[in-house]
Formats: C-alpha cells, structure tokens, sequence
C-alpha cells in the first residue's frame, strides 16, 4: 500500500520526476489559492533574512539560514524592532485588504459558489432561531442548550409546524438543485477554483483504499458513541452534526449513575472484542496481512527509485 491509499499494483513502472510535476498538476489541485485573496505580509525573521542574504553573499546553502538563525536568536528587541515595523506596517495593510476581501463576498465565492442554492434550516434549527430572537439576553451557547432541552420534551404536535417548514423548504432546495447541478454551474465553478481534480482523487482514494484487514474484529463503540446512537435514533430530524453536538452537550451534564448502562455495554463489548483479537492474532491472520502491506510498500519505494 502506497501512500494515498494506491494500491501497489495501481502505480505506474516509474515515476515522473518531482521537477515535472506542477502544483497545478492532477492531484495537486487542492492547494489552488483564490487569485484575488490578499498575500500574507512576510514576518519580522524573513525582512531580517532577506537583509542578512544582502550583507553576507559569501555565504551559501544551509549556512545562510543556520548564521542568520542564530544572529536572530541573540538579537535584543530594539535590534529587530527595523524588522518588526516592516511587518507591522504590511500587516496593518493586509487586515484592510482581508476584511475588504471578505466584505466583498470574494472569499465566499471561493469556498462556496454562491449560485448554489442554500440548504434549509433544519426543523431544530427552525425552532432555535425563534427561540434565541425572544431569549436575545442568552449567550449564544446558553440558548442552545435550553433549546435542545425543550425540543426533546416537545410533543409531536408541537414540532409539527416546524417540520412542516423544513419539509416545504427542502422540497424547494431538492429542486432548485436539480435545475443548478443541469445547468453545469457546479462543475463550472469547481473547474474554476480548481477543485474539481481535488474531489476525483478523493473518490478515487476512497474506492481503492486497503488500509484495513476486513477480518480484523473491529473495537467496539465507547460509552459515549453507545449514547450518541441511541440520541439520533429518538431525534432523526436533527442533522448528523447536530445531533452529536447536542449529544455531547447532554453527555457532559449526565450523573455517573445515567451514564452506567453505557459504560456497562461497552465495558460487555471490549471484553468480547479482546477475545476476538487473541483468536485473530493466534491464526496468523494478521501477520499475513501485515507482510502484504510491507511487500506493497517495499514496491512502493522500489518504483520511487526507478
């Protein structure tokens, strides 16, 4: 097994050689950067480097960095401070841009197309917003919280107008999705900010990833993820996320006397899980699987040679 997940057998004789491949080669996509997004100004240490390069040209390679690493390191405050207002003044320069940047809705256009239609707020969420617009006085987290608390003791015929909403606003998103995904916007705008290569070789990693042996016992579920499975199943209409955030939230204010059962299925499970394991382990199974991935990986290096 290579890394990336590549499956030895799915690599090429040889390898193209790092100089001739570039950053905006397939499988580098990732690290596109938006064009109009502001640079980072270069820190007090790079203004000092730059001058110590100009006034020490006889010095070369490795020794450039490691002489002005230990000139830096000595300097008093008053010494780096020529170097420090260079910074300073860029970085005030760069807070303008960035926020300007933001502002403009730029940087949202870069992360998230902004024809794509917006998900809905889930019914919770539905229910949330009204709860914080007449709790104004609540700290964000604190209405959460109660919020979550009064959800889970509402009725059924309480929730129902929220549910009503989110299912009519998902109905609309479900639509205008369609219309947006047909008329090739998406795969326009992908294209354009260079994700598109990104997105394929992770699909691409995920269908030929081998890094688990499929007969090796799988460990079991903690107390916790016992609780939260328990948690999504009684509140399918709140999202993944949302369910594990409210989840955690409701794990942190349990006694040790409600958190017991889980423990004690987890405490069952691990027991059978270690016995699992010495059968595993005592059939040879997994030092098999262990030796093919070393033959994956010695092939790996191999072609890197070539």
């Amino acid at each position: 097994m290579c890394r990336g997940g590549i499956p030895a057998s799915g690599l090429p004789a040889s390898l193209p050689a790092l100089k001739a491949v570039s950053l905006w080669s397939p499988g580098f996509a990732s690290v596109a950067v938006d064009p109009a997004r502001p640079k980072r100004p270069e820190s007090a240490w790079i203004h000092y480097l730059y001058d110590f390069r100009k006034k020490n040209q006889d010095i070369t390679g490795k020794e450039v960095m490691m002489s002005a690493s230990k000139g830096w390191k000595v300097m008093t405050v008053p010494q780096k401070k020529p170097f420090q207002d260079l910074y300073d003044a860029a970085k005030k320069v760069y807070d303008a841009d960035q926020e300007e940047y933001v502002k403009s809705g730029k940087k949202e256009a870069w992360t998230r197309d902004p024809e794509k239609p917006k998900k809905p707020l889930s019914a919770f969420f539905l229910f949330l917003s009204g709860y914080r617009t007449k709790n104004a006085s609540l700290k964000p987290t604190e209405a959460s919280k109660l919020a979550a608390a009064i959800w889970k003791d509402m009725s059924s015929q309480r929730k129902q107008p929220y549910e009503k909403q989110y299912t009519e606003e998902k109905s609309k998103y479900d639509e205008a999705m369609k219309i947006y995904k047909a008329s090739g916007k998406e795969d326009a705008w992908r294209e354009r900010t260079g994700k598109t290569t990104a997105r394929t070789k992770a699909k691409k990693g995920k269908k030929q990833a081998l890094t688990r042996d499929p007969e090796k016992p799988k460990k079991p579920l903690s107390a916790f993820f016992l609780f939260l499975s328990g948690y999504r199943t009684k509140n399918t209409s709140l999202k993944i996320i949302e369910a594990a955030k409210l989840a955690a939230a409701t794990w942190k204010d349990m006694s040790k006397e409600q958190k017991q059962p889980y423990e004690k299925q987890y405490t069952e499970e691990k027991h059978k899980y270690d016995e699992a394991m010495k059968l595993y382990k005592a059939s040879g199974k997994e030092d098999a699987w262990n030796k093919k991935n070393r033959e994956d990986h010695h092939y790996c290096k191999e072609s890197k040679k070539r």
